[in-house]
């Protein structure tokens, strides 16, 4: 999305965001607004995860039949 950046510089800050490390080229203030917004998404998954955001929009509710014990306690 920014033709004008050096493609090196890009894939580094792409990369930093992924792996949560907080090192930059110093590309970001040039970036546009929409280039800034895919950083910050870039930032989130690396930091929750990949494999963890896809296992948690990929898995399907499982209902258990397992229920908690009742039981009535005579006192004195």
């Amino acid at each position: 999305m920014q033709p004008q950046l050096p493609m090196q510089d890009v894939f580094f800050e792409i990369f930093s965001a992924l792996g949560t490390v907080g090192i930059s080229t110093g590309i970001t203030r040039q970036l546009t607004m929409l280039s800034k917004i895919v950083i910050v998404l870039l930032m989130y998954c690396g930091r929750v995860g990949s494999l963890t955001l896809a296992l948690s929009l990929s898995r399907k509710k499982k209902i258990s039949n397992c229920k908690n014990p009742v039981e009535k306690i005579a006192i004195g």
